[in-house]
């Protein structure tokens, strides 16, 4: 299925006819960066789905799985076309404990591209700037990244548990509780299929 991203949803429908809607479940979205030619395949949900496409919505976050070359990720991702950060986050299947998630494990390409390229702030500093510099600037990449995300045995795990449960909830963590966003997601057979499509095996 090809993601399609709105800033808004519409109703879907007018009239009295009766529509058949399509099951919500976890669906697996294959791309090839034009440029890199770096090869992704993502398994995600969305809030809206109809027989070709799935759709999310500005504000909402969406659980992710990612294969990037081989390299395994989960996480979270901001919805719509205007995609705001996701900050820290933290993960719970049915009754197990939770996983914390911060922006500091999410993966440098996932920033925001303007974010990335420190060459035009850094080429004439001294090299202890230039290294404290980078390294801030990559830090606050990753604060503003519409994804947050783990790689490694700790993405094997998470996954690992979302194969053998029920229920995904999420919170965003939030310098006040007010702040935090909360969301839950079914985890059932769509899961493991989409997994599979991806090459994606735990």
């Amino acid at each position: 299925m090809k993601l399609i991203i709105l800033a808004m949803l519409t109703t879907m429908s007018v009239g009295c006819a009766t529509k058949v809607i399509p099951k919500v479940g976890w669906v697996s979205l294959s791309s090839v960066d034009e440029f890199t030619d770096q090869k992704s395949c993502r398994v995600t949900v969305g809030s809206i789905y109809t027989a070709n496409s799935i759709y999310t919505q500005v504000g909402n976050f969406y659980p992710l799985i990612e294969n990037v070359n081989g390299e395994l990720r989960v996480g979270l991702q901001s919805g719509g076309r205007i995609k705001i950060p996701v900050g820290n986050i933290q993960l719970r299947i049915d009754g197990n404990k939770h996983w914390d998630i911060t922006t500091s494990e999410t993966p440098l390409d996932l920033a925001p591209k303007s974010t990335v390229d420190m060459s035009i702030y850094t080429h004439n500093l001294p090299d202890e700037q230039r290294i404290l510099v980078e390294s801030s600037i990559k830090d606050s990449a990753k604060i503003l990244s519409p994804y947050t995300m783990t790689i490694g045995d700790k993405a094997k795990k998470i996954v690992k548990e979302m194969l053998n449960g029920k229920k995904i909830i999420y919170r965003t963590v939030a310098i006040n509780q007010g702040g935090s966003t909360t969301g839950e997601f079914v985890l059932d057979d769509s899961l493991k299929i989409a997994l599979n499509q991806c090459g994606i095996v735990i």
